[in-house]
């Protein structure tokens, strides 16, 4: 069995209610906080601790692929966007306030949890998607609504395992 990063980057970059702050939602619809209102910094790369920006909030100011401090070993040599995804079965995304931008693997199956989180991030925005397998673009696109993203997301799903 695969070893899941979740719950390592779960306690390193904290979650959020807050769209517009989160990177990635993980199975059971928590988003990971990637505002940066909660950071780790030293002097010394040996020692870091946790410090409270909370002029952060309300803004993802963190680079999804800092998502990598979380992943160990294992990931050396793969993008870290791509290896999370797949290890965590995480959705990636951007808020801001009037866009949604997804990412998804077809390789796990997004669960009805993260759905829900994707649908009430989707309200009053508009949803700009991509698709992939094996760090492969299947498929991207603009929808209105998080049936044609789930329309989309299986249409490639049965595209790339044929």
């Amino acid at each position: 069995m695969r070893a899941n990063p979740a719950q390592a980057c779960r306690a390193r970059f904290g979650t959020t209610r807050d769209c517009r702050e989160a990177g990635f939602i993980l199975p059971d619809g928590s988003m990971l906080d990637f505002s940066g209102k909660t950071a780790y910094e030293s002097d010394d790369s040996s020692d870091w601790g946790r410090v409270v920006r909370p002029e952060n909030a309300g803004g993802h100011n963190v680079d999804h692929r800092e998502i990598s401090v979380c992943l160990g070993p294992k990931a050396a040599g793969y993008d870290p966007v791509f290896f999370f995804q797949y290890r965590a079965n995480a959705v990636r995304l951007f808020a801001d306030d009037d866009d949604l931008q997804v990412q998804f693997d077809v390789g796990e199956v997004p669960t009805v949890r993260q759905w829900d989180a994707v649908e009430r991030c989707a309200e009053g925005r508009k949803i700009f998607y991509d698709v992939y397998h094996d760090q492969t673009r299947l498929d991207s696109g603009v929808v209105y609504g998080v049936y044609d993203l789930k329309l989309a997301f299986w249409l490639a799903k049965g595209r790339a395992f044929r």
